[in-house]
């Protein structure tokens, strides 16, 4: 084998050893791009999983009280004098928890739910009409949907909503 010969067969081995090297680095980054997005779902559907709880806990929670307050008239919306959303155990009716902002979760009983600093909830409660349930109506029409609404640094993960009517 000549000399030229050999310096072509030895730059031909460096060639190849550099575009293995290259597409080694391309499937390792690869790799690695797919493990962190599953890494990121996992951490998102745990996130959703746990705005679904906290909805759900506090739904449950609104949804347990009467309809209205006795002897309240006229019907209102929201807190009546002497209610807090501060003390959630002085709201006694559904609507008492309209405009419920909640920065800091607690359970119903005031205690703080550990693990939830950048979470919030939110509660709106509207009268809407017996014939749909999703149209609001601007008087008592002896239903109230009540929509609860859960976030993680400032992004909405969960909404649940529910019904409870005057009768039940």
């Amino acid at each position: 084998m000549t000399r030229a010969a050999r310096a072509n067969r030895r730059a031909f081995t460096l060639v190849e050893a550099v575009m293995s090297m290259l597409v080694v680095v391309v499937m390792i980054g690869a790799a690695l791009n797919v493990s962190a997005s599953a890494v990121r779902a996992r951490a998102s559907d745990a996130d959703r999983a746990t705005a679904i709880a906290l909805a759900d806990a506090l739904l449950d929670e609104i949804l347990a009280k009467p309809y209205r307050e006795d002897g309240a008239a006229p019907e209102t919306l929201g807190l009546n004098p002497g209610e807090s959303h501060d003390d959630r155990s002085t709201c006694d009716d559904v609507d008492d928890y309209d405009a419920l902002d909640e920065k800091t979760i607690v359970s119903d009983d005031g205690v703080k739910i550990p693990g939830t600093r950048f979470w919030s909830r939110n509660v709106r409660v509207h009268w809407v009409t017996l014939e749909n349930p999703d149209k609001e109506s601007a008087i008592p029409s002896g239903l109230k949907r009540v929509v609860v609404s859960v976030s993680f640094r400032e992004k909405v993960l969960a909404v649940r909503s529910g019904l409870r009517s005057v009768g039940e």
